[in-house]
């Protein structure tokens, strides 16, 4: 029998009561989700790193920044998918993978 997958699921919105629109402001070279991701696909122990989102319109560019920078995406889920061994990374990312 194999080893169970490990995969790790981040919920990102748009909507927030104090910052909203908080999870893609610039961070450096990077929104904040795209640091969260790069980060996470850099764990040992997790296979699949999942953003998870609304259908909601306002998330919309959250679906759009995964489907931008993400190495696959799920339909109709609202929730881009992405190997921890992927090679690609958000433009202009230094971090390693």
């Amino acid at each position: 029998m194999s080893d169970p997958k490990v995969v790790a699921i981040i919920q990102a919105r748009m909507a927030a009561s104090r910052l909203p629109g908080k999870v893609l402001k610039p961070l450096g070279h990077l929104p904040v989700l795209g640091w969260m991701v790069v980060r996470a696909r850099r764990a040992e122990l997790i296979d699949e790193v999942v953003v998870a989102t609304t259908v909601d319109s306002s998330d919309d560019p959250v679906a759009e920044y995964c489907r931008e920078h993400s190495t696959a995406w799920p339909s109709p889920a609202a929730a881009c998918r992405t190997s921890s061994t992927a090679t690609t990374r958000p433009p202009n990312s230094t971090a390693p993978t």
